[in-house]
């Protein structure tokens, strides 16, 4: 329990990451559906929530939108 928000921060960081190196950078998700690389983990989010409906919504939203800030450069960890 926890890991979700993890990794949703970290794929939150990533496709921001990848977003300030490519312009036009899109995402594969499951082998046939192409989406901007920004709304990649969102997408994942919300199948989070549909194959595990008892887990804490706010926690993994959390670590997503952490992510993002991280990406953005909001949270900086070491200057």
């Amino acid at each position: 329990s926890g890991a979700s928000g993890l990794i949703l921060a970290w794929l939150g960081f990533q496709s921001v990451e990848i977003m300030n190196e490519k312009t036009n950078s899109l995402f594969l998700l499951f082998g046939f559906l192409s989406i901007p690389a920004v709304f990649a983990p969102v997408i994942l989010l919300g199948f989070f929530y549909l194959l595990t409906p008892r887990n804490n919504g706010v926690a993994n939203s959390a670590g997503l939108f952490a992510g993002y800030l991280l990406g953005v450069g909001f949270l900086r960890i070491m200057d």
